[in-house]
């Protein structure tokens, strides 16, 4: 895998509420954020998850790291939740994909927006050949895909909602509504062996302390 030019994190993400911190899973005790990250191979510059509504993410991507809407070629969602795209209607020109077991499920929902339904594409084992590879890490979502790349840094794992946030990492544990809680827990080690970095669903990038 050859390094990449850079990465930044866009929005840092928070949950509804956090078992971690007292809060009961009962209620939410605050909005939903998903983390948000833009990859430049240098080839390409690729915006993960966008998060927000697309003018306030226009202003945080400029902020965060410089570029414009145009200057993105291509969006990735890791799942099918809609706080991983709320801000994908930003990027016109860029191509659109989702993690390949949740796109199909994705375009068959009527609920969501046909102009969706219609540009988003399911993403290969690549998303750049020999820069950014997908990652089956299913639980919460059936199909659940992160992306793995090889950073200035070490090797960083843009993991969505397989893992939340640092705390659930450590504890191995998945949030209250996955889809199948033992088969994310499978994933989040799967997660552990293959990245230094790890960038959660719902939080700050952190290391992993499994590889460098």
């Amino acid at each position: 895998m050859k390094k990449i030019k850079r990465w930044e994190i866009l929005t840092i993400g928070c949950l509804t509420r956090n078992k971690f911190w007292g809060e009961p899973k009962e209620e939410g005790v605050r909005e939903c954020l998903a983390t948000s990250s833009v990859i430049c191979t240098g080839e390409a510059n690729i915006v993960v998850d966008p998060s927000m509504d697309p003018e306030s993410f226009g202003q945080v991507l400029f902020n965060r790291s410089g570029l414009r809407p145009g200057d993105i070629d291509l969006v990735y969602c890791t799942h099918l939740h809609g706080d991983h795209f709320a801000g994908i209607e930003l990027f016109e020109k860029a191509d659109w994909y989702m993690a390949s077991g949740d796109c199909e499920v994705f375009k068959q929902d009527e609920d969501n927006r046909e102009l969706l339904r219609k540009r988003m594409k399911p993403a290969g084992d690549f998303l750049i050949p020999d820069r950014v590879h997908t990652v089956f890490l299913p639980g919460h979502t059936p199909g659940l895909s992160g992306l793995l790349f090889q950073g200035p840094e070490g090797r960083v794992l843009a993991s969505g909602d397989c893992i939340m946030t640092k705390d659930f990492f450590l504890n191995r544990e998945g949030y209250y509504f996955d889809k199948d809680g033992e088969e994310n827990r499978r994933s989040i080690e799967k997660a552990a062996q293959l990245a230094g970095i790890i960038i959660p669903g719902h939080g700050n990038y952190f290391i992993s302390g499994a590889y460098r």
